[in-house]
């Protein structure tokens, strides 16, 4: 789906689709920047199947988990656009005549895409939001690449809705690290340590504070309110509670030493 009419809102598309008995609800959903036309143009003439093998491509990042992106298909989104306190979200690819580039996460506020998250904001999204899964988290500031990044998450919300607390605890292994000697002794580690726990603290604090300006809240942190018997809270409460919520985040990290290569 075309960014610009992704901004207009696409509930009219995704409704005719579920209604069309010939679509599967495992279709993917992707935003695409720039010029897709040309792309898929040129590769029609290079090979055969141009629609399938994209289609394989997601399906194998949905399958194997890679790490990278997070696939959404039709049934996915869905779920996400009629859950109460829910906003879906799905990849944006960028497109030029030779190249399908993935971007980051589309943001949306129900059906009209508001916001997309790249670089860290991106990375941040895919550990407490979608995957809880990187292959590779990058921390340009502290010169550091952790890899095989999971994370889990706990949400809570204290009794009048007005602040929100997360405990992150983030498992991982120092991939690459650039310091002024070759080695890092067990004090360097736990520096290092205390230091991207901070960084990811308040780069996730700046990514919450991001999605609560568009007032979306793909994090599902609304579905907290929600009791046995529905709503405590309209959905225009809600996302006035959460466009003014105070966040805390605290991150456990548990690093794995730096990867010796293979001689």
């Amino acid at each position: 789906i075309d960014e610009k009419i992704a901004r207009s809102g696409i509930l009219q598309i995704v409704n005719s689709l579920l209604i069309d008995p010939d679509t599967s609800q495992r279709l993917f959903i992707v935003i695409v920047k720039g010029d897709f036309e040309s792309y898929v143009k040129k590769q029609i003439k290079e090979k055969e199947n141009t629609e399938y093998y994209l289609y394989r491509m997601l399906k194998h990042y949905e399958d194997q988990n890679q790490g990278e992106l997070t696939p959404v298909n039709l049934h996915d989104f869905k779920k996400m656009l009629y859950t109460p306190f829910s906003d879906p979200y799905v990849p944006v690819f960028k497109a030029d005549q030779d190249n399908f580039k993935y971007e980051g996460t589309a943001i949306f506020k129900k059906d009209k895409l508001v916001k997309t998250l790249t670089n860290m904001d991106d990375q941040v999204f895919q550990l407490i939001g979608s995957d809880n899964y990187l292959k590779y988290l990058v921390i340009p500031k502290l010169s550091v690449v952790l890899g095989r990044v999971q994370t889990d998450v706990d949400f809570t919300l204290n009794e009048d809705n007005s602040k929100l607390l997360l405990n992150v605890k983030m498992m991982g292994r120092i991939e690459d690290f650039k310091s002024n000697n070759d080695g890092l002794s067990e004090e360097k580690i736990e520096k290092l340590k205390y230091s991207i726990e901070d960084d990811m603290e308040k780069n996730t604090i700046k990514m919450i504070k991001t999605l609560q300006r568009v007032r979306s809240d793909p994090l599902q942190v609304g579905t907290k309110t929600l009791t046995l018997f529905g709503k405590t809270l309209s959905d225009k409460e809600w996302y006035e509670k959460w466009a003014e919520m105070d966040i805390s985040v605290n991150y456990n990290l548990q690093m794995g030493p730096l990867q010796k290569n293979p001689k």
